[in-house]
């Protein structure tokens, strides 16, 4: 078994930063591993303080810049102080659990021409969750622990290839560093974007990078570079413009097709399914307006003593279920079905999830099995009139002319008064 280093660049930020390598000490792993500890000449003297303790303990090893070279340039001496060891690098604001850094070794393992690995964050662009691209706060009611113990029984051994890894939690493979050398010190100097730049190296060689499903590390974000972080960003961004024109649509590519949707959503499923809240299906319309409004409404006021899921209609046998949180009225997962031929899976999906109950608020679009659902989920049946609806599909109550385009109506098949008996 190969020792890795483990790389941690300091500058600013006490609190996070023992929080930091307090995680990394706390947590068992299996794999080697030495904990290499830059101060970047930190003006904080708390963090001086604290890392020479570490040293002198024999708990970590602590390079020392004389004066402030800038992230880049203090992750470069570290991964230069043993030039056989692959190396983790870990931002100072980030906290890792139990078995993380075996996961992250395994993933290296299973494909040996990786470059770069990154886990999922609550904080890290495209490695996001819940919602991609995004900085979340960890979801209510779990902890990092409870939430990468999670991912490492959903996502058990998955990895997904990707056009960059991300920098707060990042393993770089010595092979691969020989090969074309470190992060580019001179442009990217302070910081941001030097990652990136690395991984179209790598990649222009035959190298890949990856996405390690099934390991969660925690990234408050920004704590060192908090108030210069836009304008470094902007920098950053125009060199890779500049030197690679076509990485940017790379990346707008990955976030349209969003290959890592599906390990997110068997996380929420997870979530939901081990959930001590209640999980309520709402049924409504896919219109918007006063009817959706009511929803959200509902929604903000369980939120925190119910999990909320949202049935609207996609397609004319097509429908979605999506997860809406009230502290953001944003769907945090959606799953897709196709009623005409996935009704039991959609039935199984419920199911597994457990629905409390099921509160029917507008039918418009969807199919007749819907007013079945909470019969055959077994649980009780809320119902919220919006319109006329109930009456008749013609709910505006005006005679003649064209129905809507997907009423009910062309689909149903049901006279008036067949429609009023079994409303």
């Amino acid at each position: 078994m190969n020792q890795i280093d483990i790389i941690i660049p300091v500058y600013r930020g006490i609190a996070e930063t023992r929080a930091c390598i307090e995680s990394v000490l706390a947590t068992r792993n299996t794999h080697l591993a030495e904990i290499v500890v830059i101060n970047d000449a930190s003006p904080e003297p708390g963090i001086a303080e604290y890392l020479n303790e570490l040293a002198n303990s024999r708990r970590i090893t602590l390079l020392r810049n004389e004066v402030n070279r800038g992230f880049v340039a203090s992750v470069n001496r570290g991964m230069s102080l043993h030039t056989d060891r692959d190396v983790v690098l870990l931002n100072s604001d980030t906290e890792v659990a139990d078995g993380w850094l075996d996961r992250i070794a395994a993933c290296a393992s299973r494909r040996t021409d990786a470059a770069s690995i990154s886990p999922f964050s609550n904080n890290a662009t495209i490695c996001s969750y819940p919602r991609m691209g995004h900085a979340n706060s960890l979801p209510s009611n779990m902890n990092l622990s409870s939430l990468d113990r999670l991912f490492s029984v959903v996502n058990a051994g998955k990895a997904v290839e990707m056009p960059t890894t991300v920098g707060f939690c990042m393993f770089l493979r010595r092979r691969v560093l020989n090969e074309i050398g470190l992060f580019d010190e001179a442009a990217f100097g302070r910081g941001y974007g030097e990652e990136n730049d690395w991984c179209v190296r790598a990649a222009a060689t035959g190298y890949v990078h990856l996405l390690c499903a099934d390991t969660f590390v925690f990234h408050r974000g920004e704590v060192s570079f908090a108030q210069s972080a836009s304008s470094t960003k902007e920098r950053a961004q125009s060199i890779m413009d500049e030197r690679y024109p076509h990485y940017r649509e790379q990346i707008h590519r990955f976030f349209e097709d969003d290959p890592l949707r599906p390990l997110r959503s068997a996380v929420d499923i997870a979530r939901l399914a081990g959930s001590p809240l209640p999980n309520l299906l709402f049924v409504t319309h896919n219109w918007g307006g006063g009817t959706e409004q009511h929803i959200l409404d509902l929604t903000e006021l369980v939120d925190g003593r119910a999990n909320v899921l949202v049935m609207k209609p996609r397609s004319p046998q097509g429908l979605s279920i999506g997860w809406v949180t009230g502290h953001t009225n944003r769907e945090e997962f959606v799953a897709y079905f196709n009623v005409a031929d996935d009704l039991e899976t959609m039935l199984r999906f419920l199911k597994g999830i457990g629905i409390a109950r099921v509160h029917l608020h507008h039918i418009h679009g969807h199919v007749p099995e819907v007013l079945r659902l909470a019969e055959q989920l077994g649980v009780p049946l809320d119902v919220t009139l919006h319109d006329y609806f109930p009456l008749t599909p013609r709910y505006h109550l005006a005679h003649g002319g064209a129905l809507p385009e997907g009423n009910v109506e062309h689909r149903w098949s049901w006279s008036l008064d067949q429609w009023r008996l079994r409303m």
